[in-house]
Order: C-alpha cells, then sequence, then structure tokens
C-alpha cells in the first residue's frame, strides 16, 4: 500500500522476493521496471492490479495426477491415506518428478454409503475425510494397542481388487470411536489440540455440530433436524460446554480433524523435502446436505442443480446434483465465502 499522494505523480518499481528467516530482499524480478502511471487525486483508493513475479528463467516441471484414495499400501486399511503420500512422493523425485495432483480430500460423509466415495459430494469446503486417517500411526501417537483384530480385517481389506468403501468406513469409524474413549479427554484438553480448535473454529465448530446432528438424526438432510434445521450460530454454543450431553460426540469429530490434518501435513512437509509439491483439486461444487448450505443457505439456489452437457462421454450430459450459487448474493459481499 502506497499514500496516494506519492503514487498520483506516478512512478517506476519493481516486485522483489524477501525471505523471512533472513529478514532480507533476496532478488528482484527481472526486465524493464514496471510502470505506474499518474493516477487522479479524486478517489480515495486506487487498486492497481499487476502480474505475477517475472523470473528470469520461468520454472518448468512434471507430475502425476492420483487420488489419495488409490495409493494403497500394506500399511494402509483398505484404502490409500495420507500416510501413503510420503512414499508416494519419495517414489515421484526419484522418478524426477516434482508435482503431484491429488483429487479432492474433503469430508464427504452423508449417509456412509458406498455414494459417499464420490470425491466430489463434498459436506464441507474444509474438513478432510476420515477414510484418508491412518489407525496405526494414531495408536502409535497415543502408546495404545490396536484392536486384537486389526490386523486381519486389515489385510483382508488389503487383498480385495477393489476398495470397499463401506467397509473400511464402519471400520474405521469404529476404531476411531473406541480410541477417542480411552484417551479423548486427555487429548482434548491438550495445548495442540485447543490451539487448533481456537484457530480453525470458523469452520470446525459448525461442521461438528453438523456431523452430530447428522448421525443424530440419522440423515443429513437438515431439513429434517428439528429446531436445528435453520442454522443459527448462538443456538450451537451450548454444545461445546464441557457440561453438554453433546459435548464429547461434537468433539469428536474435532479431535479426528485434528488428527487428519497431522498426518496430511507431515506427508506434505516429507514431499516438500524431496523437492515436490502438491496441488489441490477444488470441489467447485457442495453436496445440497452441506455445512455451506447449512449455516449459508443464501449463497446457494438448491432448487436448481448443476451439470455439464453432452460430449463424448455422455451422451446425454450429466446432472451433478449440486446447488448452483447465487453470484447476486455472493457479489453483495465481497465473494467472502469463496475468499
Amino acid at each position: 500500500a502506497l499514500p496516494l499522494a506519492v503514487a498520483v505523480r506516478g512512478l517506476e518499481y519493481k516486485f522483489g522476493l524477501w525471505q523471512d528467516q533472513a529478514q532480507r530482499l533476496v532478488a528482484f524480478e527481472t526486465g524493464e521496471n514496471r510502470r505506474l502511471e499518474p493516477l487522479p487525486q479524486d478517489p480515495d483508493v486506487v487498486t492497481v492490479n499487476a502480474e505475477s513475479f517475472r523470473h528470469d528463467t520461468p520454472w518448468k516441471g512434471a507430475g502425476v495426477a492420483i487420488p489419495v484414495f488409490a495409493l494403497r499400501s500394506e500399511r494402509g486399511y483398505g484404502v490409500g491415506e495420507f500416510a501413503d503420500l510420503a512414499p508416494f512422493a519419495e517414489w515421484a523425485a526419484g522418478c524426477g518428478l516434482h508435482l503431484v495432483q491429488l483429487l479432492p480430500v474433503n469430508d464427504t460423509s452423508t449417509d456412509f454409503s458406498w455414494r459417499d466415495s464420490y470425491p466430489y459430494k463434498a459436506i464441507s469446503s474444509a474438513a478432510l475425510h476420515p477414510v484418508y486417517l491412518n489407525l496405526d500411526a494414531l495408536h502409535a501417537h497415543y502408546r495404545r494397542p490396536l484392536p486384537p483384530d486389526h490386523a486381519a480385517r486389515r489385510d483382508a481389506l488389503n487383498a480385495l481388487p477393489e476398495l470397499d468403501y463401506e467397509r473400511v468406513m464402519g471400520d474405521k469409524l469404529a476404531a476411531l470411536r473406541a480410541l477417542y474413549a480411552d484417551v479423548g479427554a486427555k487429548a482434548i484438553a491438550t495445548r495442540a489440540f485447543r490451539t487448533f480448535f481456537r484457530q480453525q473454529a470458523d469452520w470446525l465448530k459448525p461442521y461438528a455440530a453438523f456431523c452430530w446432528l447428522r448421525d443424530r438424526h440419522g440423515t443429513a438432510d437438515f431439513a429434517q433436524w428439528g429446531e436445528y434445521a435453520t442454522y443459527a450460530a448462538t443456538r450451537l454454543r451450548p454444545l461445546f460446554q464441557a457440561s453438554s450431553a453433546a459435548h464429547a460426540e461434537v468433539m469428536f469429530h474435532a479431535w479426528v480433524q485434528f488428527h487428519l490434518r497431522q498426518q496430511l501435513d507431515q506427508s506434505l512437509k516429507a514431499g516438500h523435502a524431496r523437492g515436490v509439491a502438491f496441488k489441490g483439486d477444488l470441489p467447485i461444487g457442495i453436496d445440497r446436505h452441506s455445512v455451506e448450505a447449512w449455516t449459508e443457505p443464501g449463497l446457494f439456489r438448491t432448487a436448481r442443480q448443476t451439470g455439464a452437457p453432452p460430449d463424448k462421454f455422455s451422451a446425454l450430459g450429466l446432472n451433478w446434483g449440486f446447488p448452483t450459487y447465487n453470484w447476486q448474493r455472493m457479489e453483495a459481499d465481497g465473494y467472502a465465502w469463496w475468499r
């Protein structure tokens, strides 16, 4: 930001790269100086959009696209998991690749049937999918033994030619609830968890409440949630009080997200150390029975559905079933939800 009085006269400039750790400028971009022409004096604020940083030699690299669920390994539980991204990045680096693109990793859990395996039907734009949590690492973190039949059930699922989504989710959730019953009270009292919960509260609290209500009513259709059918943040606050009957359950969902984020971050860090960057695939639509559709219904037109026109892959086109966006409403608040 510059004082307008300085910019009014016009000036020349270049972008530079600043290194926080060293607290110094490490490089200027190449090429001729950029030119900011003299600006009018009337406006209070003038915004100038410039192109990206001009590198001397533009970086170019090759990569591979793969869904996390396809990275099945012996230490996984019938499905690829976040923990599998680290060895995959090591393989990619050994092949001279520098990029790994993933399909969406958002939670899609509405009825826990095979339909939830579709990675684009996100119930939250921020929450990660519990199916990607590695149970072995989680039990080791808390120094607790795995369930007695864990190895046998895992090996049976890993031997299947295809992912059995419903069995994997059922087993994982059962194991997670059993572990949480053992360690949860102390786990959610740790400084690391409390910091995560506080920093992510804007999306985490509505998500945890959504999951509790979904399970309590047996449906993600919030129109059937009685007094909670219409979202109100003030109505949810009591759920997160220690004295609430729902407290243990809503915090369970937050605890799962905490460890998902930890396991994902560990693998991303390992990949970065090998010179491998990860990029995501944004689930551009949301499920009509999702946290955002519940908390911010004015942003979506639930009476309409998105899709794709006919092409060589589908003679009749595709109906994805997602609500369309209310662009006028989004524009009114500066696209705050997108940002």
